[in-house]
């Protein structure tokens, strides 16, 4: 396919085509792939096997650990198909994508990331860096919500959660009170600078403000003092991060903290819904639902071509085994039905204690999340430093 986009892109400069005069060489090849690509999602499965198999490994960059189940089942149902897993955090991954990019590498097929920052939604996807591809037998079954410009395979939420072991029920309801004397160093959460869940969650709380000093009011009696140049939201990351708000590299480490038999298990942490399925091995966690403002921020994981992909037959294929196949009873969804969790497809029941309409979440809107981006982190530059 390279060597025939080569062609195309020849003989556009020989023909002197005015409307790529003004792009990027990346750009003019991204689209010329595109064209050349079927996104249709009209092939069916025979067809697709028939042509990966022609194909080279697969290369999945992905953020979620869970994948590799997916790949083992995928390896299994497609005999001669290979696939090639690079796991890394959300923010390592995009700078991965721009190198390429910057470099005219295009060495991967599979991106499966969050989009808590916008930055996929909102100017990957725009120069075909991230592609959508849902097959046509599947779509009517997708939540709208998660078939927008990206196309979410699962939902997550950051919440706040505690140790039921510890505690019958959730010991405060209102956030403000992490900011109170008795829970002094016992608040965790990842690094907003690492994360991508967690800094969503720093935005949300800082463009709600209004309802932030609301909130303030209505715990501690009084009106919340607002400096100028300030907000309720800001004021209350200020407040925890002086009360001892700790942090942490990953939400593995979290759910260990608190979900434990240690010392500091009366503590609660801001964490990624999916990691309460390590109450398996022992570690109990629970999320705070009712507690005001909300109960989590919403996340959801996307799965997208990658620009520039020499094995989109591959691609399609596995895409098509990681949302269910046609009924969503395949087995590549399996791995990501489990509690804390709750499925894109209307079809399919999820497995949280919780359905997804009975939460109330906060979901930011990607365009404001990117733009408010430099002011988010220059604030928080101020309370924490790597």
């Amino acid at each position: 396919m390279k060597r025939m986009m080569a062609l195309i892109l020849a003989c556009a400069c020989l023909t002197g085509c005015s409307t790529t005069a003004t792009l990027s060489p990346q750009e003019e090849y991204l689209n010329a792939w595109y064209e050349e690509t079927d996104f249709s999602g009209t092939e069916t499965i025979a067809e697709l096997y028939e042509a990966a198999l022609q194909e080279d490994t697969l290369v999945v960059y992905s953020i979620t650990t869970r994948i590799y189940d997916v790949v083992e089942s995928f390896q299994a149902e497609y005999p001669g198909l290979t696939v090639e897993i690079y796991d890394t955090r959300a923010q390592d991954l995009l700078v991965t994508l721009q190198e390429a990019y910057d470099n005219e590498d295009w060495f991967c097929d599979i991106v499966i990331c969050s989009d808590d920052n916008g930055q996929q939604s909102t100017e990957l996807a725009a120069i075909k860096m991230v592609n959508k591809y849902v097959p046509v037998d599947i779509e009517p079954y997708i939540l709208p919500q998660c078939n927008d410009v990206l196309l979410n395979f699962v939902i997550e939420a950051e919440q706040l959660f505690y140790n039921p072991t510890v505690y019958d029920s959730c010991p405060i309801d209102n956030w403000w009170a992490l900011t109170e004397p008795e829970w002094e160093g016992k608040i965790y959460m990842n690094s907003p600078l690492r994360s991508h869940p967690a800094y969503a969650t720093v935005h949300a709380v800082i463009e709600r403000s209004d309802e932030m000093a609301e909130l303030y009011e209505a715990y501690f009696g009084e009106p919340l003092d607002i400096p100028e140049g300030s907000c309720a939201g800001e004021i209350f990351w200020e407040m925890l991060v002086a009360n001892g708000l700790q942090f942490t590299t990953s939400s593995n480490e979290l759910v260990e903290i608190i979900g434990g038999d240690v010392p500091t298990n009366d503590g609660m942490a801001f964490m990624i819904s999916s990691k309460i399925r390590r109450s398996s091995i022992g570690l109990d966690v629970t999320p705070a639902y009712g507690v005001a403002p909300c109960d989590g921020v919403y996340s959801a994981n996307s799965i997208s071509i990658a620009g520039g992909s020499d094995s989109t037959a591959t691609a399609k294929l596995f895409i098509r085994w990681l949302l269910g196949e046609t009924d969503g009873t395949g087995e590549g969804l399996e791995a990501y039905q489990t509690d804390g969790t709750w499925s894109v497809r209307t079809d399919v029941t999820s497995q949280s204690e919780m359905e997804l309409d009975e939460i109330e979440f906060w979901d930011n809107d990607k365009e404001t999340v990117l733009a408010m981006e430099d002011e988010v982190l220059a604030f928080w530059a101020t309370l924490q430093t790597e």
